[in-house]
């Protein structure tokens, strides 16, 4: 079976780990007795650079905790939103599972989650309650600081649950 020197290479790491079939690992050997270049990469001389995967990762991480911090400040303007309606106690809900998603996204740095969840939620209230019309300036901040405050608190219990699932579900 004849095969290309990019067939070759892709194969190799099979071989050398002894996972690749026997027709894998026949085909590998009949090209490397005939080609000098991917003889010197199987024998170790020149193995070929594989895309580094510590950058991919980090890539691929940066991306989800990206992700994850956009979900958090929706969720959080949602949840706020939500105050001047009838729905507001869902927000018993939705603020605890904040927190927990938020210490799943940013594990060491789950501190961030408060005043990220603090200022979004007053921002989002207050903004509501002067544009609802309901209320002055005073009036407005006093309301957006405590329910901001409510919020933050019933995050903190959802950090603290992703907490402790987190010590619970470890791998030793």
């Amino acid at each position: 079976m004849k095969i290309t020197c990019d067939m070759c290479i892709d194969l190799m790491p099979l071989v050398l780990d002894g996972i690749a079939s026997e027709d894998s690992y026949n085909a590998v050997m009949e090209h490397i007795s005939a080609c000098e270049n991917c003889r010197s990469m199987f024998d170790g001389q020149a193995l070929p650079q594989i895309q580094d995967d510590k950058g991919v990762l980090l890539t691929i991480k940066s991306q989800l905790r990206m992700a994850g911090l956009f979900v958090l400040i929706l969720g959080a303007a949602v949840g706020a939103m939500l105050t001047n309606s009838q729905n507001v106690f869902y927000n018993f809900m939705i603020m605890p599972v904040l927190g927990c998603l938020g210490y799943a996204v940013m594990r060491k740095r789950w501190y961030f989650m408060l005043p990220l969840i603090f200022i979004t939620s007053f921002v989002s209230t207050f903004f509501v309650c002067l544009l609802s019309e309901k209320c002055g300036f005073e009036t407005a901040v006093m309301s957006a600081g405590m329910y901001s405050l409510i919020y933050t608190v019933l995050s903190c219990v959802g950090i603290l649950i992703g907490a402790l699932l987190h010590f619970a579900l470890r791998k030793e």
